[in-house]
């Protein structure tokens, strides 16, 4: 094997074995942060504003309900550190604008907040549903992106489920004490969560490492093929003898390096093949 095979074998090689490495590595990172122990809290940094905001512009809640709300929100956010926050409007004001309520809140999230340490629940009032008697409502949570370390999308879930279950139990009436209440009890699942594993993320991960592993293991065949090759051929390119007592020193035609005639195998510098004397071939 001459160097300018090694040379092309290797690279030939590393084009599958940098892939596979980075599939493999990834994989693997994929894999341990698929499982957690405990909960963490968010560290929220100095210059963020941490202050409780309960927007009821049109006085939907009582002095009571408002300060219970406050005690929950602030609970919440001193043992996760995400900080809280609630609207209150009616269907009808921001149907006039948009067309969805996530649209909505997305856009109270960036009026009120330049941060992404938040976690905004929108509700909408709407009216009482003539067949059902029951009280239409929507409502939305806008949750910030610095936040995933704390609050997974199971975790999120979680939250909307209890919010859910308490404002239709609610319908309507005495919004805010459901709202403490949908707090108060995701923070008990949230302090209650011990080991965990993301199942959908070590799934992710191990096709992962499955598809990175193939392309690793191939590559490093090649790799290791070509430099046994290749040292073989250096050994064989160095050995000498001497013609009559004599030595005669000749040209490699390749690389022009010169070495003693009857060298066998190849030249020691470039690994091409090489004549035994003087004489044309």
């Amino acid at each position: 094997m001459t160097k300018g095979q090694y040379i092309i074998c290797v690279i030939f090689g590393l084009s599958f074995a940098i892939p596979g490495l980075a599939f493999f590595l990834i994989g693997l990172c994929m894999f341990f942060s698929s499982f957690s122990i405990g909960y963490q809290k968010t560290n929220i940094p100095g210059s963020v504003e941490q202050s409780i905001m309960i927007l009821d512009e049109n006085g939907y809640l009582s002095t009571e309900e408002t300060e219970a709300l406050e005690q929950s929100l602030t609970d919440f956010r001193d043992h996760t550190g995400i900080i809280p926050a609630v609207e209150l409007t009616e269907d009808a004001t921001w149907q006039q604008d948009y067309i969805t309520m996530e649209r909505f809140a997305y856009n109270e999230y960036i009026c009120h907040f330049d941060d992404e340490y938040h976690l905004l629940v929108v509700y909408g009032y709407g009216d009482k549903n003539p067949q059902t008697g029951f009280c239409e409502f929507h409502y939305e949570t806008m949750w910030g992106n610095d936040l995933s370390k704390t609050a997974s999308k199971k975790d999120e879930n979680k939250l909307i489920d209890l919010l859910q279950k308490q404002f239709a139990r609610a319908d309507g009436e005495g919004v805010g004490g459901a709202a403490a209440d949908a707090f108060n009890e995701y923070l008990e699942y949230f302090e209650a969560k011990r080991f965990s594993v993301d199942g959908g993320r070590v799934m992710n991960s191990a096709f992962m490492l499955i598809f990175g592993l193939p392309f690793l293991g191939a590559g490093l065949l090649v790799i290791i093929f070509a430099h046994k090759r290749y040292q073989e051929a250096k050994k064989e390119g160095v050995k000498t003898y001497r013609i009559n007592g004599t030595p005669e020193i000749l040209t490699c035609d390749y690389c022009g390096c010169t070495y003693y005639a009857g060298t066998v195998g190849l030249c020691p510098h470039c690994g091409a093949p090489l004549k035994a004397s003087s004489e044309k071939a």
